[in-house]
């Protein structure tokens, strides 16, 4: 193999790998530790990282069509247990939750601990929800859990934790949602 070959079949290598692994990355900007299986929802690897702590940035006013009709702190705010957003559209209804952890790591670990009874709101029973369908991966940036009719993901030590009272609505809401 000459030279140039030798580079040309490097290139291409290097090409395969990089899609086989998509964009995600551990903290320390490595390979991912676990790479998800397949491919993040709504191309959230590819969306920028949220900067600050202002809530009207973090929870627009408006995602898409839905609009923002209510914003609840009652956590502790966003260092603690997270500023919840209330957003509509046409007798559709979504919640999200934004927290800002320490690291990356703790983000990543509120995402593993996410489940649906803890995203619920309260127009949203928790025993409509199919818990048997999440597919996730955990430790990757962005660590992702999707689920029936919920979905938690990161940004860098931001975490999103969103609830809807349908599949639509989420898929609606998510890939409109600017992180």
């Amino acid at each position: 193999m000459d030279f140039m070959n030798f580079f040309d079949t490097i290139a291409r290598d290097a090409k395969r790998i990089a899609e086989q692994l998509g964009s995600a990355t551990t903290a320390s900007g490595g390979a991912a530790l676990d790479t998800p299986g397949q491919n993040v929802p709504f191309a959230i690897d590819r969306r920028p990282w949220p900067q600050g702590d202002a809530i009207d940035q973090l929870l627009p006013s408006r995602v898409g069509a839905f609009v923002r009709t209510g914003v609840n702190d009652r956590f502790g705010g966003l260092r603690n247990g997270g500023v919840m957003g209330f957003y509509a559209k046409n007798g559709e209804h979504v919640m999200l939750t934004v927290i800002l952890r320490a690291d990356i790591t703790s983000a990543q670990e509120e995402v593993r601990g996410s489940r649906p009874e803890e995203l619920i709101c309260d127009s949203i029973p928790a025993e409509s929800l199919d818990v048997g369908q999440e597919t996730g991966s955990h430790g990757t940036e962005p660590s992702w859990l999707r689920g029936d009719k919920y979905m938690s993901w990161t940004r860098h030590n931001y975490v999103f934790c969103l609830s809807a009272n349908d599949n639509g609505s989420l898929d609606d809401f998510v890939g409109n949602f600017p992180y």
